[in-house]
């Protein structure tokens, strides 16, 4: 089995308000509909709505899983400003694995790879990169 989900993690505690920061990342309208588990959450996870997302705060940090997320950059930069955020992307049936860094109102790494391709490469590679890639 493969994973088929992708999350943007940023470390800050938003929970007073999780749909006003949904849409600061791009995603309006959102709604509370149920309390899941981390597999459903990180799964293909049908929630009965055409986008879903699964939010949770631990330890300071506000993290969404969903099946396709892509966060609008310039949320992203601005919520870089109050901790650092960082997006993925796991996409078993495609090959398709990646991440984005930011930090201090900055993108400081971004890594795309498709069936063991590298498809974006931007940034200087991170300490912990050298064991995967």
């Amino acid at each position: 089995m493969s994973w088929h989900t992708s999350a943007v993690l940023i470390g800050v505690d938003r929970s007073e308000d999780v749909p006003g920061f949904l849409e600061e990342l791009g995603f309006p309208g959102a709604v509370f509909l149920r309390s899941v588990d981390f597999e459903e959450a990180t799964g293909l996870g049908n929630f009965g709505a055409s986008m879903t997302v699964a939010v949770a705060v631990v330890d300071g940090w506000t993290s969404l899983w969903g099946p396709i997320l892509v966060a609008d950059e310039e949320a992203l930069l601005s919520a870089s400003r109050l901790g650092p955020a960082f997006t993925l992307i796991m996409e078993g049936a495609s090959g398709t694995y990646g991440f984005e860094l930011f930090r201090d109102g900055a993108k400081l790494r971004g890594r795309l790879e498709q069936n063991g391709e590298t498809i974006h490469d931007e940034g200087e590679p991170l300490p912990d990169e050298e064991e995967v890639f």
